[in-house]
């Protein structure tokens, strides 16, 4: 994710993305930002930069449950000043299922993975 995509809010959604490891099935965090290109997640544990992992995003109510695997990049990992939580930057390597842009607000950038 560019300096300027990560600059870009993005709202809707994303709130309601939840992230999973596919070959655990241990829940890592939360979207808060959400591109076509990447997202940004919070975590309750840091996750090693460089580090590649194969993610199961999972968005909306029960009814209408959205379900996407991609391999992303961590591209940078932050902890927080006011909670134990982490910032995690992932860029979006290949998708295996579902379309991620779907899950990205109308009007945010970044070129489709």
């Amino acid at each position: 994710m560019t300096p300027e995509e990560r600059s870009q809010a993005a709202t809707g959604n994303a709130s309601l993305i939840a992230v999973e490891d596919c070959a655990t099935g241990e829940r890592l965090g939360h979207v808060l930002n959400m591109l076509r290109s990447g997202f940004l997640m919070i975590s309750t544990r840091p996750i090693a930069e460089d580090s590649r992992h194969r993610l199961r995003l999972l968005a909306g109510g029960d009814a209408a449950k959205q379900m996407i695997e991609v391999t992303a990049e961590a591209v940078w990992c932050e902890g927080s000043d006011f909670s134990a939580d982490h910032g995690v930057g992932f860029s979006i390597v290949e998708v295996h299922s579902g379309n991620p842009a779907q899950l990205v607000p109308k009007g945010l950038g970044g070129a489709a993975p």
